[in-house]
């Protein structure tokens, strides 16, 4: 493909990095060498950018501070007494809704021609799509999560794509039994996996980890309740958290009034996950809702089965059978007693093991980007 294709990537801020960012960044960086990118941000520039620091790869900020993470800054601000700078927020984003979107539709349009291809991949960014340029919308999350409230009317404000991407066949089908757009211009590509495969058959006495934020969606007390409960059955085991939230010191008011800092650490968050994953015997997920995750690829790349709540009609895509325990209950104790019995059969844990770094060989960052390379050949040409 030659290089003139210029693509315009529109990303809501430079500052956190999540699923969303980090999936983003990684298909950026893989297709880099057959376009010509820029990063759009909606977010004015931080001091220092964490990512799309590649000098190939061109950027550009917006200046709409009060639009990322909206949700947790608005709750920030008034527990921490400051309920002007919330309702800025707050005033900010209607702003947004009513008005400036238009306004920021205007500007990429002018930044854009008739033959740029123009990608979002939240639904903030949806709506600073303009009209006259072939789009495609990059949705990270599952098909309830589609249908909800929120995202249904923030579709509804935005222009139609010329393509929609689904993280998997199984969101797709669960989408497209209700959308009609969907059934006509749905595409399923997985989530790349990043992290070079690592095969590491060994059990290494119970050493779990969990990746992810400190937040409500990721439910992280329920595995400081299963911890509580396998120190009591004398099972050995040791946890490592890596990452940042709101939960941060309710987590650590629980680990000190039970006793579990010599099981549990806290080690805020973390940009090697690679080194977070080594030499542990379980990546744990405690979920309420997920998309595809992305941290489950990355462990079974390391040789690292999954154990994980049944977060939504995806678990099963992200955790196929042999690869990693599901357990059907957010009770502590069915998590906890279905972890301990697996802690106590190393032999079931080593062919575990095997068979996630079997499956993730099949999600390598080279074939993704083949996928995503004809499919924006498609669009350009369309």
């Amino acid at each position: 493909m030659a290089r003139e294709r210029r693509l315009f990537w529109l990303m809501e801020q430079a500052s956190y990095q999540g699923g969303v960012e980090t999936v983003s960044e990684g298909l950026i960086d893989g297709l880099a060498d057959d376009f010509e990118i820029t990063v759009v941000v909606l977010d004015r520039r931080p001091e220092d950018p964490l990512y799309f620091n590649d000098p190939r790869i061109k950027t550009a900020y917006l200046g709409l501070d009060y639009l990322p993470r909206q949700d947790q800054q608005i709750v920030g601000y008034f527990r921490s007494g400051h309920p002007f700078k919330a309702l800025r927020v707050v005033f900010g984003v209607f702003f947004y809704l009513l008005l400036g979107r238009f306004l920021l539709r205007s500007k990429i349009k002018k930044m854009t021609g008739e033959d740029d291809i123009v990608l979002a991949s939240l639904s903030t960014t949806y709506l600073a799509v303009p009209r006259g340029r072939k789009a495609l919308f990059h949705y990270h999350f599952n098909a309830e999560h589609y249908f909800s409230f929120l995202e249904r009317f923030a579709r509804g404000l935005s222009r139609k794509p010329d393509v929609e991407v689904f993280l998997s066949e199984g969101i797709l089908r669960d989408v497209k039994k209700r959308s009609a757009f969907a059934r006509k211009d749905g595409i399923a590509i997985v989530n790349p996996v990043k992290l070079e495969p690592t095969r590491d058959i060994s059990y290494h006495g119970g050493k779990l980890v969990y990746i992810g934020r400190l937040a409500e969606q990721k439910n992280p007390l329920l595995l400081l309740k299963a911890a509580r409960i396998l120190k009591e059955k004398g099972v050995a085991f040791s946890l490592d958290m890596y990452g940042e939230g709101k939960m941060r010191p309710e987590l650590e008011r629980f680990i000190g009034e039970n006793a579990l800092g010599d099981r549990v650490i806290l080690h805020g968050e973390t940009r090697d996950v690679k080194s977070a994953l080594s030499e542990k015997d379980l990546l744990l997920l405690s979920s309420a809702f997920e998309g595809l995750p992305l941290v489950a690829g990355e462990a079974m790349s390391q040789s690292v089965p999954v154990f994980s709540t049944r977060f939504g009609a995806t678990a099963e895509e992200s955790i196929p059978p042999g690869t990693g325990v599901i357990v059907d209950s957010f009770d502590p104790k069915v998590y906890a007693d279905a972890l301990a019995a697996l802690l106590l059969d190393p032999d079931k844990l080593l062919a575990l093991r095997e068979k996630a770094y079997r499956f993730a060989l099949t999600r390598t960052k080279d074939a993704v980007i083949k996928e995503w390379e004809k499919l924006l050949e498609k669009v350009a040409n369309g």
